[in-house]
């Protein structure tokens, strides 16, 4: 039997053991057991639901097996599978109606649990650690977004003991990075590489997030106001932010975490790079039709580039000089040429639909975007065609290219689909359970980890994979 988690006084202490406790408790559940033909789906879920959210301390599943008459524990972290459940678990499977219960250091809520078409099939318990007399109204919704992303992956009561998805090891759980008190979705994550960072714009936390790569540590949260995305000058190492509905785009200090002035803009912002050839920054204006590119040097918009539609993510390409932009409303790429600021075409991405997330491999000369209707379209920069096409998750934001793996990450929060680039195109190797508002990703070129960032309650996380 696995020992209990320890009572501390000290609030931030136990929230550092139980994430260590559940991470290493989850990645070495699933690694062991992935090479075992016993390891179900049920145990599968739950080791990777623990793993995606350190704020757990314990998880259970109660169903009644097929051709069984009792209602028992099939699934969890502790050494209880195969115990009866008991009338609380069976209440909230009748009633079809959540409950909790506070307990010294702990908040167990009991959820209904769902099959992929909204059936109940169980009982979910899952036992939050907690400060003993705060607030505990937002337990009940954090139990129910976390059994919804166990849902999504549940095609049947029947399927969840049957063996585990093959894809198990694509990704290998490593560090979680909590930040406290801090809530709101995120939005772009990117890596300034040369210095080992992770830059997060915390969007509805009004901070641009900045972490310490190297020993895992938040190094400042950066008051910019609304921030979508965050590039770097790579000779001065500047960063600049995009801060969506204020309007302009906030310049901070690489080396200081200080304010140094802010860009103002004539509309609100969303994706941003830096052109490191003519020193400009190219920002999109977000759910509109224009690009403005603003030189640094002055500090001043110089020109205002107008696009078919609402704009997605935005990528520079050193080679060609040139830059592609997804525009989801048009359901193309169209490509920029920063000497004369006009677009000088436009490229189709069907199958991808209304594309958002987009990665680029320079060596092959291959854009891969990705389209809210679950595709990922290959797309030959040198004649605009698309090659060929993956399915990935529905709904992805943002996607990435890792070079040494040769890997696209596309995240829709749900799920993280993992494609490999092949001579002919794409192909998807499978899926990482994710957490529902993990809809951004970043690799680290130095070490090739994955990174997500998500929030859920009142803490926000960093989470790492490694291939």
């Amino acid at each position: 039997m696995l020992p209990p988690f320890p009572p501390m006084q000290n609030p931030s202490l136990r929230r550092v053991l139980v994430a260590s406790f559940a991470l290493a408790l989850a990645a070495g559940a699933s690694i062991a057991r992935a090479a075992d033909s016993g390891y179900n789906l049920a145990q599968y879920l739950v080791d990777h639901a623990l793993n995606d959210h350190p704020e757990l301390v314990v998880m259970g599943m109660h169903v009644t097996a097929p051709g069984a008459t009792d209602n028992t524990m099939i699934a969890s972290n502790l050494d209880r599978i195969g115990k009866k459940s008991d009338e609380d678990d069976m209440k909230v499977f009748r009633t079809n109606q959540p409950a909790g219960e506070p307990s010294k250091g702990r908040y167990e809520v009991l959820i209904p649990q769902h099959d992929s078409d909204g059936k109940t099939i169980g009982t979910l318990s899952i036992v939050f650690m907690w400060d003993n007399g705060s607030d505990t109204s937002g337990f009940v919704a954090q139990a129910t977004a976390i059994r919804d992303a166990i849902a999504f992956r549940t095609p049947s009561l029947e399927a969840l003991f049957g063996p585990a998805p093959a894809n198990d090891l694509l990704l290998h759980p490593k560090n979680v990075l909590e930040i406290d008190d801090a809530t709101g979705k995120f939005d772009f994550l990117e890596v300034d590489g040369p210095r080992d960072r992770l830059l997060a714009a915390h969007e509805k936390g009004d901070t641009a997030d900045f972490f310490d790569l190297k020993t895992d540590a938040l190094l400042a949260r950066v008051k910019t106001g609304p921030a979508v995305h965050i590039a770097v000058d790579p000779k001065t190492g500047t960063y600049y932010v995009s801060a969506s509905d204020e309007k302009k785009i906030v310049i901070v200090d690489g080396a200081t975490f200080k304010i140094l002035g802010e860009i103002p803009t004539e509309g609100e912002l969303d994706a941003l790079v830096f052109d490191p050839k003519n020193r400009h920054i190219y920002v999109t204006n977000d759910e509109s039709t224009h690009v403005w590119a603003v030189d640094v040097a002055t500090n001043k918009v110089t020109a205002t580039i107008d696009i078919p539609g609402a704009p997605e993510y935005l990528i520079y390409d050193r080679h060609a000089d040139r830059f592609y932009l997804n525009i989801k409303a048009t359901s193309e790429i169209v490509v920029i040429d920063p000497n004369t600021n006009t677009l000088v075409a436009h490229w189709p991405t069907a199958p991808a639909i209304q594309p958002h997330g987009l990665g680029f491999d320079p060596k092959t000369h291959r854009l891969f975007s990705a389209g809210a209707n679950g595709k990922l379209a290959v797309v030959d920069t040198t004649t605009g065609k698309v090659i060929g096409a993956a399915n990935i998750a529905t709904g992805v934001d943002q996607a990435v290219f890792d070079p040494s793996t040769k890997r696209i990450y596309c995240a829709s929060g749900y799920l993280l689909s993992v494609v490999q680039e092949t001579e002919s195109g794409a192909q998807l190797l499978g899926d990482i359970l994710g957490s529902p508002t993990a809809k951004n990703v970043a690799v680290d070129p130095n070490t090739h980890r994955v990174w997500t960032t998500f929030t859920v309650g009142k803490n926000c996380y960093a989470k790492s994979w490694a291939p």
